[in-house]
């Protein structure tokens, strides 16, 4: 057994080495230590200047997302998202515009707490990007027409279709968060659904604009080619004369949120959900939730290497090629994230001792700090080498926390002392998913809960 917990040791510290599926990035997006500054109408910007870099990495995240769509209208967000991109007659949308800037990539997303517009672009066109977010800030939807609107309600009717009307992954997602967020949490809204989508119009879109896409709700993001003294000037020029808002304290804001959702008690961890499946594929999740202002990023080290032990001594017994962990944090709280889907004729009672087993031997053995230290330095030259990705850096600047996350330096990543709090994620402490085969099941979706 001890060769056996070192290989397993060797091979989680190899899994840091080419790459950390389990966060989002490699590096701390508090570690870029970007020049912020806040003009008069409550616009926050961030700064990161590359002047050697030959790309502009520009977001522009705006605090409105899933958890503020209004009841009944779930989706709105999602539908003002899509208008924002929409072409007029005689009016060309940022889409086209930005594509006439010569853009590389182009587009936005949608989470619970932000809808975050992103491009990448040649350095040189600064002062156009910056002429774009205004102009998405200042004219709103006040271009659109009823027809426009109602093709890209039939836009995300479809796309509802397509991705959630037959998915019992909603079913599941809906049931995982009533059972990892107290009843008052912001977390545990309804989603969208057709009947929702069907509600969306034009007037209701351009008041869901009104209210949340003002200036002390917007943090810009400026990371690749450019000079800060000339984009501090261009900005003030550009966005600097939206009117302000009612509010100019974007922070204030981020504080009073966070504070509510402090305030409810934490749900109950230690859950259980059976779904049930007419197929044959079987799998095991498991969720470790995040409290409000709780940096989970701390662990990513740590979790690379249970998941790279993991999966591989689960291929080792044929019983799952298909092993990762991640992090979902956001806002108001998240998760870390254990997936195993089962091997094709393997019991899932088999996965909960194989995990039990590795955490126990990872605990039992922790590695040697320098050893760790080096490999950990390895990977990030590797990174160094092959060069970041601007967008990825530039969102995760973008994104909200309810607390200041330090930067997460090396040694901290991979220190030994960590491997001792590995009791945080006993399976004892966490929400357990099990997605079982059962024969006669009409259609996915049937739950079951336990504790």
């Amino acid at each position: 057994m001890k060769s056996s917990r070192a290989a397993w040791l060797a091979r989680g510290i190899l899994g840091i080495v080419l790459g950390l599926r389990a966060s989002a990035a490699a590096r701390s997006p508090s570690c870029e230590q970007p020049e912020r500054i806040v003009l008069a109408n409550g616009i926050e910007v961030l700064l990161v200047a590359e002047p050697a870099s030959p790309t502009l990495a520009v977001v522009s995240s705006v605090h409105v997302g899933t958890r503020h769509d209004p009841p009944g209208y779930e989706g709105l967000a999602h539908f003002v998202r899509h208008l924002t991109f929409r072409d007029a007659p005689g009016f060309a949308g940022a889409q086209a515009l930005y594509q006439a800037a010569g853009a590389f990539r182009v587009n936005a997303q949608s989470s619970r707490d932000t809808t975050d517009y992103y491009a990448l672009l040649p350095a040189a066109q600064l002062e156009r990007a910056l002429w774009i977010e205004a102009r998405r800030l200042g004219m709103g939807l006040d271009a659109l027409d009823e027809p426009g609107a109602s093709q890209e309600r039939e836009v995300l009717q479809r796309e509802w279709s397509a991705d959630y009307e037959k998915s019992p992954g909603q079913v599941l997602a809906q049931a995982v968060d009533e059972s990892l967020f107290a009843p008052q949490h912001p977390y545990r809204g309804a989603r969208e659904t057709e009947a929702s989508l069907s509600r969306q119009t034009l007037p209701e879109a351009r008041a869901f604009f009104a209210r949340y896409y003002r200036p002390e709700r917007v943090r810009l993001v400026l990371l690749g080619g450019f000079d800060v003294a000339r984009a501090k000037v261009l900005l003030e020029r550009h966005l600097g004369s939206l009117p302000a808002g009612a509010r100019a304290d974007g922070q204030a804001l981020v504080e009073r949120e966070c504070a509510a959702a402090r305030r409810p008690s934490a749900a109950p961890s230690a859950q259980r959900l059976v779904l049930f499946t007419p197929l044959r594929r079987e799998f095991l999740e498991v969720y470790w939730p995040l409290a409000a202002g709780e940096d989970g990023q701390r662990w990513r080290g740590v979790m690379a290497m249970f998941e790279s032990a993991l999966s591989e001594v689960a291929q080792q017994a044929a019983l799952s090629q298909d092993v990762w962990v991640r992090l979902e944090q956001q806002e108001l709280g998240g998760f870390w994230k254990l997936h195993l889907e089962m091997a094709p004729g393997q019991k899932l009672d088999l996965a909960e001792p194989l995990i039990r087993r590795v955490l126990k031997e990872l605990r039992k053995d922790t590695p040697d700090a320098s050893r760790l230290l080096a490999r950990q330095q390895a990977f990030e030259l590797s990174e160094q080498l092959q060069g970041a990705d601007a967008l990825g850096r530039a969102l995760g600047l973008a994104r909200r926390e309810c607390s200041v996350a330090t930067c997460v330096t090396t040694s901290e990543l991979v220190a030994p002392s960590l491997f001792d709090e590995l009791d945080r994620f006993s399976l004892d402490r966490a929400l357990v998913v099990e997605r079982r085969a059962r024969a006669g099941s009409p259609s996915e979706g049937s739950i079951e809960r336990s504790r």
